[in-house]
């Protein structure tokens, strides 16, 4: 992903010659990625000196929108932001409030959600079980109880029977966390029925 993201980002900023790019970049983000940081900073620009101490974390996983040394100045207002403080900030600014409690979604989207070999029929899947987890979530008034739900579409062959037929598929793993600032989760517990 981010080898895609940069040469992206990169050429819209020269159609448009900005003279800057602005990104929705947080703490937790850039923690993950293990980046050297420093934090109140919001301009980074490429190949400048750190003034500042800089804080050195192990990576979890890298972010696509982290470290890709951009040849613009960098924007990074909501860098000291985790979630919740994002969010408060745009409910500030009267920003939707569907939009400000959509749960996040993996920036490299449903290729971390299937594993195995990715086909045009699997992403259908993936979508598609996605998109019903969510849809049961809000149709049973869970969706603001958990911070982010979804489904994992397996490489796991398993065998079914549907009335007199069967065949095979493969597994779906659905989950769901809470969490407050992204650092931490702990699992959402639902009952049968929601399940079922």
């Amino acid at each position: 992903m981010r080898a895609v993201y940069k040469p992206i980002l990169e050429g819209e900023a020269k159609a448009c010659n900005a003279d800057f790019i602005a990104q929705g970049t947080l703490y937790t983000d850039l923690s993950e990625s293990g980046r050297e940081f420093e934090l109140g900073n919001i301009v980074i620009k490429p190949g400048e000196a750190k003034q500042q101490t800089a804080i050195k974390k192990a990576t979890i996983k890298l972010h696509h929108n982290t470290g890709l040394e951009l040849s613009r100045p960098e924007l990074l207002p909501l860098a000291d932001c985790v979630k919740d403080t994002a969010r408060a900030i745009g409910r500030e600014l009267g920003v939707d409030e569907d939009l400000l409690m959509r749960h996040p979604f993996p920036g490299p989207g449903l290729l971390v959600r299937i594993i195995g070999e990715i086909t045009a029929d699997r992403l259908r899947v993936a979508r598609q079980a996605d998109a019903i987890m969510i849809e049961e979530l809000r149709a049973n008034e869970l969706y603001d109880f958990v911070w982010q739900a979804g489904a994992v579409l397996t490489d796991t062959e398993v065998t079914y029977t549907k009335g007199d037929e069967s065949g095979t598929g493969f597994e779906l793993v659905i989950w769901a966390v809470h969490s407050i600032d992204g650092f931490t989760a702990t699992p959402a517990r639902f009952d049968w029925d929601f399940l079922e």
